[in-house]
Formats: structure tokens, C-alpha cells, sequence
């Protein structure tokens, strides 16, 4: 079964943000452009109120891709975008995540019990001021890129990695 979860921004000809589940490899698509699939009620990708919608799927993705649409679209709050995903064990594409605007990443990997990896190397954080409880919780990360942040600007870093125990 396949599960689409899209609003449109400003009207149907102009492009939105869409994440697709598809149930049978418990993997969410995040996608940018035009949508002509079936449409349901839901949230798009990097708002807080993303989280009202994944919640009832987050312990069920294993995987998430980005497709290089990604990159033409500018959140500005990715807070728990993979919030308590704690059967995610891959992501895929995260160098077409735009943070290029994003302010708040606070808790954006909290609950990732089983990631083992993430680069962010490609990560543009001059804009983000929240970094709060940003890996909390990922107590199978071994490996994490964070060499090109920029956290001028970044007022909150608490518990940014408490309980990263491996």
C-alpha cells in the first residue's frame, strides 16, 4: 500500500513539497515539484506539524530517500523531521536536504536508536540558531560529519547528544 501525504503551498500549479510512504520497504520519499499522484490530507516536509502526520508511521520507516528535487525547496524548520524514527536504519540522498534557510534542527535525528551513520558534511547551518537534543538518543550512531558546521548563530545545543552511547 502506498501513502501520500501532501498540501499544496499556493495553489496546484505551483510546486510542493511531497512525501510519499510506501508500506511494503517502509520507506518515506521526500520529494519537490509537481505532484499528480493521489492526494490526501497531511503535512509537508519541514514544518513542525509534519510530526502530527509521520507519527503514525515512525516506527514503521526503515529507510528514507531525498530526491534531488529536494534541493529546490527551502524549509526552515526541519525540528524532528526524523523524530523517534527508531527503526531507521538508512538514509539516502540527504546531500538534497536544503538547510540553506532553516533556523531550527532541534531534535531533528532524537530517537534514531538504530542510524549508525549520518554525514552532514554537506549541511548548511549558518542560518540555524536550535540544535537542541539534535542526535538525543541515537545510541547506535558510531559515525556523525558535523566537520563543516557553522553554529554562530546557534543559541540552544542542549543535550544535543545525550544517550549517544556507542
Amino acid at each position: 500500500m502506498m501513502c501520500v501525504m501532501l498540501i499544496p503551498i499556493s495553489g496546484w500549479a505551483e510546486p510542493v513539497p511531497y512525501t510519499i510512504y510506501e508500506e511494503s520497504t517502509e520507506t518515506i520519499t521526500f520529494g519537490y515539484g509537481e505532484f499528480t499522484g493521489n492526494i490526501i490530507q497531511g503535512y509537508p516536509y519541514g514544518t513542525v506539524a509534519a510530526t502530527e502526520w509521520k507519527d503514525r508511521w515512525n516506527e514503521d520507516i526503515k529507510k528514507v530517500i531525498f530526491s534531488e528535487s529536494c534541493s529546490a525547496y527551502y524549509p526552515t524548520d526541519l525540528s524532528y523531521i526524523f523524530g523517534y524514527y527508531s527503526n531507521l536504519t538508512e538514509i539516502v540522498g540527504l546531500q538534497y536536504l536544503n538547510t540553506s534557510k532553516v533556523t531550527n534542527m532541534c531534535g531533528m535525528f532524537d530517537g534514531c536508536s538504530k542510524l549508525t551513520n549520518i554525514d552532514l558534511s554537506h549541511f548548511n547551518t549558518e542560518n540555524v540558531t536550535k540544535m537542541g537534543a539534535m542526535f538525543n538518543n541515537c545510541s547506535s550512531l558510531t559515525s556523525l560529519d558535523v566537520s563543516k558546521f557553522n553554529s554562530s548563530k546557534v543559541t540552544e545545543m542542549y543535550m544535543m547528544f545525550s544517550n549517544c552511547s556507542s
